[in-house]
């Protein structure tokens, strides 16, 4: 998996909600689908990156039922070490939040301009983070990849395509590309109603604000 597809998936879960590790891998792999699988082997390593570059942070359980964040100091370090000594199931039970940081890192990640058709996927999951104005560029730039798509789909025709899986998989792939351009049509009349009555930066318009499209 693309390190950054990862990335702004686990971003943009924890802008949602302070998850620990099991329910986030359940979270992603529901978002990402079956094919982009993540285990607990690919997970804890990015979230440890997350927390070294500041973009995330965890609470750990202690004694009595409190929490304590994992960025409060070394004075805390041996304190939490021994705690997990004493318990099992300790990793499992650590809660990660993001910080503001993380917040801002997923919305360059949301209008990165570059990607392939997963990170693409990601960004539109989570793209109500986005002002009006944000939303329309980042549909616009994948609509126009779609039109170079299909203007550079050679015209064949059918008995050059080989057999009839092949031709299959052609119409196919053709039918995917208009029925995607389709829906970013209705995607792109929408935000492009928001910005025209609000404006792209109007903060009403924002998630923050209350406003669901």
């Amino acid at each position: 998996m693309v390190p950054t597809v990862l990335e702004t998936a686990i971003l943009g879960l924890l802008v949602e909600n302070d998850l620990h590790g099991y329910e986030l891998k359940k979270r992603l792999a529901r978002l990402l689908g079956p094919w982009s699988s993540v285990s607990f082997g690919s997970l804890y390593p990015a979230l440890n990156r997350l927390e070294r570059a500041a973009l995330a942070d965890s609470v750990e359980p202690v004694a009595g039922g409190t929490t304590v964040s994992a960025s409060l100091g070394a004075d805390l370090a041996a304190f939490r070490s021994r705690g997990r000594q004493a318990a099992t199931g300790r990793r499992g039970r650590k809660v990660y939040t993001l910080t503001d940081a993380g917040r801002q890192r997923l919305t360059d990640l949301l209008q990165d301009p570059d990607g392939d058709d997963r990170s693409f996927a990601v960004r539109v999951a989570f793209c109500g983070q986005l002002q009006p104005g944000e939303r329309l560029r980042l549909f616009q730039r994948r609509d126009a990849e779609l039109a170079r798509r299909e203007a550079a789909q050679p015209d064949e025709d059918a008995s050059a395509l080989g057999d009839r899986y092949r031709r299959s998989f052609h119409d196919f792939h053709h039918d995917r590309l208009s029925r995607e351009r389709a829906w970013l049509a209705d995607l792109l009349h929408t935000e492009s109603t928001l910005v025209a009555d609000h404006g792209s930066d109007d903060p009403s318009t924002h998630p923050s604000g209350g406003t669901e499209i």
